[in-house]
């Protein structure tokens, strides 16, 4: 059975109006509308080489006070272009699975999506809370022109979070600085997002 993943088709998104660059607010709550009303399943192999689709990913930026917890996924995991990167974003694509549900709106099926992916990278032993704070976007190469980013702010009530596959990467909360310095070793949406973050976490 083919995996079949959430898409917004590129038009229904952006409408007329030319696709956004980077981190960005001002349009959060068009877009978050526009997905909910328009996006549709399609099979994963279809979405990554049709540049008409947008496949929406949750984001996660996962925050304890004044720090964000910080990825270093090694060589040994399984997405090639993430080896040996450092990611701020905790995230995948939206699959139809067993907790979505028979019948489900959109915005459930964003949510439990964003709860696994969560849950299955991290270990959180502690409350949090979450709330989408903006979006990534970045049509400046063939992995970005056909995913766009909702990112979601997850606050933590203490820093007992973890790594759930050891051998693959390894994390931990890290200051504003650190994810400065370490920002030209990052992937591209969190290279994106760095520059924002202080301000976001003010919020």
């Amino acid at each position: 059975m083919k995996s079949l993943v959430l898409v917004i088709p590129r038009h229904e998104l952006f409408g007329t109006e030319p696709s956004p660059h980077g981190f960005g607010t001002d349009r959060l709550d068009e877009f978050y509308e526009t997905i909910c009303r328009r996006a549709t399943f399609i099979p994963r192999s279809d979405a990554e080489r049709c540049y008409q689709f947008k496949q929406v990913i949750p984001y996660m930026l996962v925050a304890h006070g004044s720090r964000v917890f910080m990825l270093h996924r090694y060589a040994s995991q399984t997405e090639a272009r993430l080896h040996d990167k450092y990611s701020i974003g905790v995230g995948g694509h939206i699959d139809l699975g067993p907790d979505t549900g028979k019948g489900a709106e959109i915005p459930e099926i964003i949510e439990a999506g964003l709860r696994r992916e969560l849950h299955e990278e991290l270990d959180l032993n502690t409350e949090y809370s979450y709330r989408p704070i903006g979006y990534l976007n970045d049509d400046s190469n063939d992995v970005g022109q056909v995913h766009f980013g909702l990112v979601f702010l997850v606050r933590c009530e203490s820093d007992e979070v973890a790594v759930r596959e050891n051998d693959m990467m390894e994390g931990k909360f890290a200051s504003i600085d650190e994810l400065t310095e370490a920002a030209p070793k990052m992937e591209t949406w969190s290279q994106l997002l760095v520059p924002h973050v202080e301000k976001v976490l003010k919020c």
